[in-house]
């Protein structure tokens, strides 16, 4: 196997992206997004933007997902998995009204046992 097949990922903790962020995230349409990723059944999942433009990226990203991104990058990380799960850590804001496990109660998903999306 080779280096090009292995990949670093950052797995962040939810309460990292702001109550909007985490908003647009979930409801807006995937193609609409600032980077490139989806959604999971417990966050998102994304790449770090790396090979675009640095200073358009900082334009486009909300600043917590901004924090976030170059954060994974200093540590070598090309994609970031946000997960409800994951404990927070202190290099990095906390966003106290992005509560774990809300992801079901924006809407995107039916109710917390469904991977469905809403109508």
């Amino acid at each position: 196997m080779s280096a090009e097949h292995v990949t670093q990922l950052f797995n962040l903790s939810l309460r990292h992206l702001s109550a909007e962020t985490f908003e647009n995230l979930s409801l807006f349409p995937i193609g609409c997004w600032p980077l490139f990723g989806g959604r999971t059944t417990y966050g998102f999942f994304f790449g770090n933007g790396e090979g675009g433009d640095p200073d358009l990226r900082r334009e486009k990203l909300p600043s917590d997902l901004y924090q976030v991104v170059e954060y994974a990058r200093a540590a070598g990380c090309t994609h970031i998995l946000v997960d409800r799960d994951v404990p927070e850590i202190d290099e990095l804001p906390i966003y106290p009204e992005n509560e774990r496990g809300n992801i079901a109660n924006l809407g995107y998903w039916k109710d917390a046992g469904s991977s469905e999306q809403a109508e």
